[in-house]
């Protein structure tokens, strides 16, 4: 009788330690729905994320992300020559020219990003600059 009752205790314990291994890898990576973040974060209407470039000097292309809606640019640029602030698709194509001009420059910009997803912006400078953006 006891044997049994081992055996059955033990069937029990495997299927119990069983389930809850799989409630918590349920909660942790939440299997049950695929959830599309930018998606979400279009939904909700998410503020823009905040990021500068602080006193950069030269040519630069980097990758930002930005969500749907209102975004503030603000840029400073010092020194002599041409500059050119650009926001492009990751495809290339031109969305927005933020900043275009020659010797210093303070400027703040509000652009209404179309959708919410990965730009690129280019900047072409010899001289040092700042870009925030919010």
């Amino acid at each position: 009788m006891s044997k049994k009752i081992t055996i059955i205790v033990v069937v029990i314990f495997t299927f119990v330690a069983l389930y809850l291994g799989y409630r918590i890898i349920k909660y942790y990576y939440n299997y049950d729905r695929p959830i599309n973040v930018t998606e979400k974060l279009a939904d909700e209407k998410e503020a823009q994320y905040r990021l500068s470039y602080n006193n950069v000097s030269g040519n630069m292309t980097q990758t930002i992300a930005l969500n749907q809606g209102p975004a503030v640019f603000e840029i400073e640029h010092k020194g002599e020559g041409k500059y050119l602030f650009l926001l492009k698709t990751t495809q290339g194509d031109s969305v927005l020219e933020i900043a275009k001009g020659d010797g210093d420059l303070t400027l703040k910009k509000t652009f209404d990003v179309p959708e919410t997803k990965a730009y690129l912006l280019e900047v072409l400078s010899p001289g040092v600059w700042t870009f925030r953006y919010r």
